[in-house]
């Protein structure tokens, strides 16, 4: 009988147990993926650590509080966004007039070290009431929180405008914040603190915008640049009496070992034991001569349970030939960590962390000499040098006077040589010790830098007096400038130092980290130290020189600077911001009188100032004025005419000679021979 057009065809007998069973095995998977947690469902990550290994905190807040050391908080900084338990939903808007400002802690704190290397920058939703903002300022700083609840301040980026936020409105503006650049360590145990700031310029509502806000979700999140996740900072052998040991004899009555290893995860590692624990032994030639072998919790519990932990295992190593070995330990992550490009919820992805420290069986150790030098191949005596193998310390001491330190190790292996000068690391230098190989030259980061301190102008501040606070917390003593404005160090660490600077009786730089990388030159400005520019000017307009001119700070009621007028009447100083009274004084002697006056003028001074001084009753100079040119000539002049005038009438006085005078009657004239007369 044909079967009517859309009835559905029966199934046969024969059909029914396999569709049956298929029922049952699509129910059991289900439960089964109901039943299993993400971290279960994780693929271990099995490559290098991504670059940039940048740690993506979301911004969240908890209705009930936290505790972060003895600290309470509200607002917390988690790996995982709004959409994801247990911080789902927790939105939050901060509103306040003129200033705002929101603190979020990464919860719960630290279980290991957190290693910070890069600049920390967020991307916040914000906006601002009413009209358009007219100045202010964001800020992202970053802090510590120690287990007792104490903050410290690490560091704070470059201010942002609120410009940046838009004008008006109730719409919030994805903003990003630069926040500081920092290369430090957060111990384990304390916390990271990101601090925002809006410092405005008026009097309007600015609000902080963060996870699901009517209904609305603005994803406000901070990118935390670190090195370090899972990591196996220590393995260590111990020996029948529980001393760590790095060479052990040949098969003897004790060829048994434990072998100890610490695994951390500043984030909390709370579920790498989903993934075993697993130590091998590899020979020197590289290849596996004990399969991996999964250890145990010490002491044993059950996961998930602490975010960090020991293991290890008994090994008896009586089959292992005299030689040098590598006892490795390797561990998987599979936490929350949303990397860069790896924020895939829900497949979490694991890495792979690892250790080993070398063993030499049966044979003896080798001295090992160190020398360590500064960058200008200077040694250092005092130094502290490490041997690490494994991430485990085997040797530890100080250079001598010629910078050298001596261990004894085991041949085979690549050790890593950390360095720390005035309680700073300088380097970590990776060495292969072998037999033939021995001895090493290890460079250190300790430089001689020079430092300059200047204007806002660019010009150096002369003499100026330098305090400095060294990378680990000491204070130089009080250095003094060069006319220049520069000062030198001599074998120092690479690091932030801390600078504060006074100039003239001002605080021009205060706290102003400077990274040091190497010699330098680092230029340290003042940006607060303008050129100050005095003109003096006689009654005609003209300059005035050799005015003896003082500036007089009106806070401090002190002398910053003092000198003379020059040919033009100008002078220029470079003083801090602030008020100022300019005294200039002026004397000379006019046509046989003395003349004196004294002129002052107040001038405040927040960026490059003129001050004039009028001088009222300092006339020009005869003899430097063009009337007095225009005299002299015509005195010449009249001079020249005189002459020329006294000449010309001597020479129409003149005429013909006069004629001559009659002779006395005793002689007589016509005669050729004079007579005379007898008595």
């Amino acid at each position: 009988m044909p079967r009517p057009q859309g009835q559905p065809r029966k199934s046969s007998r024969s059909h029914r147990p396999f569709a049956l069973g298929l029922t049952v095995l699509l129910l059991a998977a289900t439960l089964s993926l109901l039943l299993s947690t993400a971290p279960a469902m994780a693929t271990p990550w099995t490559g290098p650590e991504p670059t940039p290994s940048n740690l993506l905190f979301y911004l969240h807040n908890s209705s009930a509080g936290i505790t972060v050391g003895s600290a309470q908080y509200l607002d917390v900084l988690s790996t995982v966004n709004d959409s994801q338990a247990p911080w789902s939903h927790t939105g939050s808007v901060s509103l306040a007039p003129h200033y705002d400002a929101v603190d979020f802690v990464a919860a719960p704190a630290f279980t290991a070290p957190l290693a910070l290397n890069g600049t920390i920058d967020a991307t916040v939703y914000m906006n601002q009431s009413g009209s358009s903002p007219t100045g202010g300022s964001i800020t992202l700083t970053a802090a510590e929180v120690a287990p007792n609840g104490a903050v410290t301040v690490l560091g704070t980026g470059p201010a942002t405008g609120t410009g940046s936020i838009g004008p008006g409105g109730s719409t919030p503006t994805l903003v990003f914040l630069t926040g500081p650049t920092l290369n430090v360590t957060i111990p384990s145990g304390s916390s990271l603190e990101l601090n925002i700031t809006i410092n405005g310029n008026t009097a309007e509502h600015y609000g902080i915008w963060w996870g699901l806000v009517a209904s609305t979700y603005y994803v406000s999140s901070a990118s935390v640049p670190s090195s370090t996740y899972l990591t196996v900072p220590r393995v260590e052998v111990l020996n029948s009496s529980g001393a760590a040991v790095t060479v052990l004899p040949t098969s003897g009555s004790n060829t048994t070992v434990t072998v100890l290893a610490v695994v951390a995860d500043p984030l909390g590692a709370y579920d790498f034991e989903n993934f075993s624990v697993d130590f091998s032994v590899v020979n020197a030639q590289g290849s596996v001569v004990v399969a991996p072998q999964a250890m145990s919790p010490t002491p044993a519990r059950a996961p998930p349970s602490a975010p960090n932990g020991t293991y290890s295992i008994a090994f008896n190593y009586s089959m292992l030939a005299a030689g040098s070995y590598r006892f490795t330990v390797n561990a998987t992550d599979n936490t929350y960590h949303n990397l860069a490009n790896q924020d895939t919820l829900p497949a979490y992805y694991g890495r792979n962390a690892f250790s080993a420290v070398t063993i030499s069986i049966g044979l003896p150790p080798v001295p090992v000499q160190l020398t360590v030098v500064d960058d200008h191949n200077v040694s250092l005596q005092g130094a502290l040098v490490g041997a690490i193998s494994g991430g485990t310390l085997v040797a530890s001491g100080r250079t001598n006077s010629t910078g050298v330190v001596t261990f004894e190790l085991a041949a085979g292996s690549l050790y890593d040589f950390p360095v720390t000068w005035e309680g700073i690391g300088v380097g970590s230098f990776a060495e292969s010790v072998t037999a033939n190989s021995t001895q090493f030259t290890l460079h250190a980061e300790v430089v001689y830098p020079t430092f300059t301190i200047l204007a806002s102008n660019g010009q150096p501040l002369p003499y100026p007096l330098i305090t400095v606070i060294h990378p680990n917390g000491t204070a130089y003593r009080l250095i003094v400038g060069t006319v220049a404005g520069q000062f030198s160090l001599a074998q120092v660490p690479v690091g932030n130092f801390t600078l504060t600077v006074v100039y003239d009786d001002s605080q021009v730089v205060f706290a102003q980290p400077v990274p040091v990388t190497g010699d330098g030159p680092f230029i340290v400005t003042a940006h607060n130290v303008f050129a100050l520019t005095i003109h003096a000017t006689s009654s005609g307009g003209g300059g005035l020189s050799n005015v003896f001119v003082a500036v007089v700070n009106t806070t401090t009621g002190s002398t910053v600077a003092s000198g003379i007028t020059n040919s033009s009447g100008t002078l220029t100083f470079l003083v801090p911001a602030g008020t100022y009274n300019i005294t200039g004084s002026w004397a000379e002697t006019y046509d046989m009188t003395p003349l004196h006056q004294t002129v002052t003028a107040t001038v405040g001074v927040a960026g490059p100032s003129v001050a004039t001084l009028d001088f009222t009753t300092a006339y020009p100079s005869i003899f430097a004025t063009t009337l007095f040119s225009v005299a002299l000539v015509v005195v010449l002049l009249l001079v020249v005419i005189a002459v020329l005038v006294v000449l010309w009438l001597r020479a129409r006085r003149g005429g013909p000679p006069p004629p001559a005078a009659n002779p006395p009657s005793e002689w007589k004239e016509g005669t050729d021979t004079a007579t005379k007369r007898a008595p």
